[in-house]
């Protein structure tokens, strides 16, 4: 596993998640999980503001993959590439 990922167990299900990355005001999280059938699921999560005031978006991702450092790069680059969108202004999600 690679140091900025850490190991968390959300109820039965173990996943990784990588350290934040901040774009704008934007903070990127990818995770990965490991599915029934052996093969690894991603996520992103898109963090921005505080607090009462933060809001965060969480992208599911259907394509399965042979490793879970595959998935975590797919998450955190699609994660990125939805964070420069929302600077832009563009509806992402």
């Amino acid at each position: 596993m690679h140091s900025s990922c850490v190991r968390r167990l959300c109820g039965p299900r173990e996943f990784i998640i990588t350290t934040p990355i901040q774009i704008g005001k934007y903070r990127v999280s990818a995770f990965a999980r490991q599915s029934a059938n052996g093969r690894f699921l991603s996520s992103v999560s898109i963090k921005s503001g505080q607090g009462q005031a933060s809001h965060d978006r969480v992208l599911r991702f259907s394509p399965e993959f042979d490793s879970m450092r595959h998935a975590l790069r797919f998450a955190q680059t699609h994660g990125r590439e939805q964070a420069l969108l929302l600077m832009a202004g563009a509806r992402v999600g």
